[in-house]
């Protein structure tokens, strides 16, 4: 039960996402790349070569773009020089796909972990359990109250729920008013969000509580364990 309320993301693999090395999003991009030789760079204007240098092997070089197998590459020293070079004589691929799993590795931790304090919640709290199973719901006072919605996508505008995004936002429901402990305790009107998160890598969803106290969004947290995000 635990694991489908906290999903380990879609995660595709890295060769698809990369099209086989063809077609690189941008987005995964290293910031910057070096090479395993001398690179010699030509400051062009208007089409003319007017001045050289040489960049030793291992200098930090930004990558342009990737395109048949040839990576374009800037000297971060004059941004006015470019240079190509074949992908596989630099760390560009390297770089990606230690970032992809640092990236799977992150995310399955952090799942995980959430899963573990949300068993931990449910052992100290076993009416808890109904919110996984969907048996019991909270009773709301009415079926939905728009002004609490409008206030938590105006706290989600703000960026107060620091890891998720208005546009990431796929449902809300309002429970009304409930009782929490955790990192804020207290009672509140209460609505729960369900997300769809976005990553280079694949999107995953995420369900998120908001806690309305008054007029304003006062903490996010998540629905199980009541940890603050």
């Amino acid at each position: 039960m635990l694991a489908e309320k906290y999903p380990l993301p879609e995660i595709q693999p890295l060769e698809e996402i990369v099209d086989g090395w063809r077609n690189v999003p941008p987005k995964a991009y290293p910031s910057e790349v070096t090479a395993s030789e001398t690179i010699p760079f030509k400051l062009v204007v208007d089409g003319q070569a007017i001045g050289s240098s040489n960049v030793a092997p291992g200098t930090p070089l930004k990558v342009v773009g990737l395109q048949n197998g040839r990576l374009t590459i800037g000297n971060p020293a004059n941004p006015g020089m470019s240079a190509t070079i074949a992908v596989d004589r630099t760390d560009f691929k390297q770089r990606i796909r230690k970032r992809y799993e640092d990236f799977v590795e992150r995310v399955t931790e952090r799942t995980m972990a959430r899963r573990d304090r949300a068993r931990a919640s449910i052992e100290k709290d076993p009416s808890k359990l109904a919110m996984i199973t969907g048996e019991e719901p909270p009773e709301p006072a009415s079926p939905t109250d728009e002004a609490s919605i409008d206030l938590v996508k105006e706290s989600l505008r703000k960026g107060e729920a620091s890891t998720v995004k208005l546009e990431e936002a796929r449902s809300f429901r309002w429970n009304g008013k409930e009782t929490v402990a955790g990192a804020f305790p207290g009672t509140y009107d209460t609505v729960t969000v369900e997300f769809e998160v976005g990553t280079i890598f694949g999107k995953f969803p995420i369900e998120y509580k908001a806690l309305i106290k008054g007029n304003s969004v006062v903490g996010w947290i998540d629905p199980i364990s009541e940890e603050r995000i």
